[in-house]
């Protein structure tokens, strides 16, 4: 049997971050409160260990319809986010952008109406000092691109570095290969050109990760702290990059009675990875940080 309690030889970084989308997936996307549900769990588990994290906090017009302010995350749990805050965790915006087709909630396809409600709802993050994104659904397009750029952000990190399988109805397109940080070019948001957009792109971290139930080979997926422990252990052994961003939504921690080929659905084995991330002497640390190194150790041609 594999030994996910082997120490790993090459020094790592670690970025944990957490989608807080206030919605169970395995439920038909039904509204959960995940900041009183799951969150202080998590923020407990993290506190032990000393360990920063990156927080996305959604704010768009869905959490209005749900939770009757768009921003009822930042406005609701202000105390939580700012103890979360003194520990040195960093929050960012979440952005989710929904329409409703006969009676069900999808993602919106309308390029147009997406910028606008990200221009909706960039007045309320910058309020609140949100000064990074990562999209929901992994979505951008060149024009949305455009438009956070006009936000002045230390940077977004959406960028899905895998192929899109052909049962997936999400939106999105990205550059399998463009794993590093990058500024994107006016001309192709998926990789860095001559003219680039002055806000850095940073890619989530990706795998291959086999399932009991893939029909296809050497699926690619997020590498979640939420799985079980021995399929964490080798997507962390195995992935080949020293700086490991990690994606989790705060409800897959919690203990719930689902059965999941990948994820445990137990905290204890989410605090379990914790602990044995915590072993393995890695650093951790949040995403404005690694924008910060990467601002250091690089000089990227980009326009300001």
């Amino acid at each position: 049997m594999r030994d996910g309690r082997n120490k790993i030889e090459r020094l790592k970084t670690i970025y944990l971050t957490f989608d807080i989308d206030m919605a169970n997936y395995m439920s038909d996307s039904m509204p959960l409160d995940e900041m009183q549900e799951a969150v202080p769990t998590i923020f407990e588990c993290l506190k032990k260990f000393n360990i920063p994290a990156t927080w996305f906090a959604r704010i768009d017009d869905k959490m209005e319809i749900d939770y009757g302010t768009r921003d009822y995350i930042l406005s609701h749990y202000s105390q939580l986010l700012a103890d979360m805050k003194a520990e040195g965790h960093e929050i960012a915006w979440h952005f989710h952008s929904y329409k409703n087709s006969k009676g069900k909630w999808v993602q919106n396809d309308s390029e147009l109406q997406i910028i606008k409600e990200l221009e909706r709802n960039w007045q309320s993050a910058k309020i609140h000092n949100l000064n990074s994104l990562r999209m929901g659904w992994a979505y951008h397009t060149q024009k949305t691109y455009k438009c956070i750029d006009s936000f002045n952000l230390e940077y977004d990190s959406t960028a899905l570095p895998r192929i899109n399988y052909p049962w997936e109805v999400n939106l999105r397109n990205w550059n399998v290969n463009q794993k590093n940080p990058y500024y994107p070019s006016q001309d192709d948001y998926r990789a860095e050109g001559v003219d680039n957009f002055k806000t850095l792109e940073i890619p989530l971290s990706t795998q291959p990760i086999s399932s009991e139930s893939d029909t296809i080979d050497d699926m690619v997926r997020l590498i979640n702290p939420a799985y079980k422990h021995e399929i964490f252990c080798d997507s962390i052994k195995n992935h080949m990059l020293d700086d490991i961003i990690l994606v989790t939504h705060p409800y897959e921690v919690l203990s719930l009675n689902l059965g999941h080929s990948l994820l445990s659905f137990r905290t204890q084995e989410f605090e379990k990875n914790i602990s044995w991330l915590h072993e393995q002497n890695f650093k951790f640390d949040t995403l404005i940080n690694f924008k910060k190194k990467y601002e250091r150790n690089y000089s990227p041609n980009h326009s300001d």
